[in-house]
């Protein structure tokens, strides 16, 4: 994936089922990870540090296009 700028986003696909595997295949530190579920239109999230009770987004399909924050 493309560096986004500090605090900026960027659009990928996950290429993956692994969500950690996603977040270290990356050339930069990501903070957060979004996918829109369409189902629902709602957003689900991941914000690496956080508690488990925060985070609502816990699985991937390798063709999921997911937003990635630095």
């Amino acid at each position: 994936a493309a560096t986004p700028p500090p605090g900026g986003i960027v659009m990928v696909v996950a290429g993956t089922t692994e969500l950690q595997a996603l977040i270290s295949a990356q050339n930069f530190t990501v903070t957060a990870v979004y996918r829109l579920d369409v189902a629902k239109q709602a957003w689900q999230t991941y914000v690496v540090g956080a508690p488990a009770a925060v985070n609502n987004l816990t699985a991937l399909k390798a063709n999921d296009i997911v937003l990635l924050r630095r």
